[in-house]
C-alpha cells in the first residue's frame, strides 16, 4: 500500500519505501500517488551518491508522470520545485 510506504518515508526508511513503491507501481503504473511518492524516494535516496544527476532525472520523471496521471498532484508540483 503506498500510504505504509509514505510511513516508511516519512520515517527514514527510504530504502523500504523505494522497495515498496517500486513494486506498487510496476502492478500499476498509473499510481500516480505511489509514483509520486516514488519521485521523492528516490531523490531522498540520492544524498552524497555519485549517480546523484542520474537518479534525481530518474525522480523527475516519476514526478512529471505523477501530474500527468493527476494534474492537480500539489505534491508532485512542490518536489518538482
Amino acid at each position: 500500500c503506498a500510504f505504509a510506504a509514505e510511513k516508511k518515508l516519512e520515517n527514514g526508511q527510504t530504502d523500504e519505501a523505494l522497495a515498496m513503491l517500486r513494486s506498487i507501481t510496476s502492478a500499476n503504473p498509473n499510481n500516480a500517488f505511489a509514483l509520486g511518492l516514488l519521485g521523492e524516494a528516490v531523490r531522498q535516496s540520492v544524498e552524497g551518491e555519485e549517480v546523484k544527476d542520474e537518479k534525481l532525472q530518474d525522480a523527475k520523471e516519476y514526478l512529471e508522470k505523477s501530474i500527468q496521471l493527476e494534474p492537480k498532484n500539489a505534491f508532485a508540483y512542490a518536489r518538482l520545485g
